[in-house]
């Protein structure tokens, strides 16, 4: 059953996803810039400063991949703490920002004439098979190398 506090992580990271760390370049580990990217509305952080101090308390940043060609983003946080628990949070749809690449080629283009976005789907694919620059499970291995078959347990 999901608790009261892993939804209230999810929403956090979710929205917490949508900051642009790559402008400034937020560094894997470094929570002081983690917890500005998130208060800064230049960089689409819709954060207070609880709100970003409580994250940076209880999650680090372990990569971050910003908008590819197809619009696809994810961002990879791991729980201070219990260091088997990762949350990978995607971006979604951003009509304000990528309306033409989101919500035109994306959704209107992939998901509602073909069913699916594919071009984001094969961005995640390369992202967690390490197809592409950002090593997304090689970060994970990095950070938990004797437990990796347990990743992944979490779903929230």
């Amino acid at each position: 059953m999901i608790s009261t506090k892993m939804l209230y992580d999810a929403l956090q990271l979710a929205e917490a996803s949508y900051t642009l760390m790559d402008i400034g370049n937020v560094s894997p580990g470094d929570d002081a810039g983690l917890r500005d990217a998130l208060k800064d509305s230049d960089r689409q952080g819709a954060f207070s400063a609880t709100q970003a101090q409580a994250l940076v308390d209880s999650w680090s940043l372990v990569n971050h991949r910003p908008d590819t060609t197809s619009g696809f983003s994810e961002t990879l946080f791991q729980q201070k703490g219990s260091p088997s628990d990762y949350v990978l949070a995607i971006r979604g749809t951003e009509f304000t920002r990528e309306p033409i690449l989101d919500l035109g080629l994306s959704d209107l283009g992939g998901v509602i004439f073909e069913g699916v976005a594919i071009s984001q789907i094969i961005d995640l694919y390369n992202s967690i098979t390490g197809k592409e620059p950002v090593r997304l499970v090689q970060r994970l291995a990095e950070h938990e190398a004797k437990a990796a078959p347990s990743f992944g347990t979490k779903i929230f």
